[in-house]
């Protein structure tokens, strides 16, 4: 099965856990394939051509990215827009990418136990990422589903040193789960 990790935090010089989360699954699948949008395309002018012959060429893809605001980060967004197009992911034509799997893998400050219905943030981590789940869908993809890990916020100069090292080991875990999905 070939892999393929679409990285999508916007700032990934400042990121810890789902900077963890694909260090430990890459170091456990060496072949899997990881597109790094905002290190790629700062500028948000994707290659369009190169990124679906990427997704093509993968049997599995994971969109791995840091919630914000309930979502996407706004860069994995216009790449999911841009690349997924019509012709090419979806529509008459597009049959690129059925039978593929899409995984969500993903990350929030909050903590999991957030993520419930009467609870702070009012919906489960699958509510929120019903998109991704459509987007399968209308692509004829298969959805693997959310893994989530919650409560990884680690700002430097402001978190708490002990912080660090239980959200290297949350998002250790989240990775192993991830890559024992690949295997």
């Amino acid at each position: 099965m070939k892999a393929l990790m679409i990285y999508g935090h916007p700032h990934p010089d400042m990121s810890l856990g789902n900077k963890t989360i694909m260090e430990t699954v890459k170091a456990a699948v060496p072949d899997l394939d990881i597109r790094q949008v905002a290190e790629l395309y700062p500028d948000g002018k994707f290659d369009i051509k190169t990124e679906q012959e990427a997704l093509a060429a993968a049997d599995t893809i994971i969109l791995q990215f840091p919630v914000y605001w309930y979502a996407y980060p706004a860069l994995l967004k216009k790449y999911i827009d841009d690349v997924f197009a019509h012709g090419f992911a979806y529509g008459s034509t597009g049959t690129r990418l059925k039978g593929k799997t899409l995984i969500v893998s993903c990350t929030t400050g909050a903590p999991y136990d957030a993520y419930a219905e009467g609870k702070v943030q009012g919906h489960t981590m699958d509510s929120y990422m019903f998109p991704a789940a459509q987007l399968a869908r209308l692509c004829g993809m298969r959805f693997g589903g959310v893994l989530h890990t919650g409560g990884v916020m680690y700002i430097p100069g402001v978190s708490k040193p002990e912080d660090r090292e239980p959200i290297i080991k949350a998002c250790q875990a989240h990775g192993k789960k991830l890559a024992s999905l690949l295997k």
